[in-house]
C-alpha cells in the first residue's frame, strides 16, 4: 500500500517537482494549488 502525501501549493514550480519526486518513490500524491490542472495520476 502506497503512503499518501498531501502537498499545498502544488501547482507551483517547486510543488511539480515534489510531485514528480514523490510519485516515482512510490507515493500517492495529492495536493491543493490555484491552477486546477492537477498532473496525470494526482488528486488535485
Amino acid at each position: 500500500m502506497a503512503k499518501k502525501v498531501l502537498i499545498t501549493g502544488g501547482s507551483g514550480l517547486l510543488g511539480q517537482q515534489l510531485t514528480k519526486q514523490l510519485q516515482e518513490a512510490g507515493y500517492s500524491v495529492a495536493w491543493l494549488g490555484r491552477s486546477g490542472n492537477a498532473p496525470e495520476g494526482v488528486q488535485g
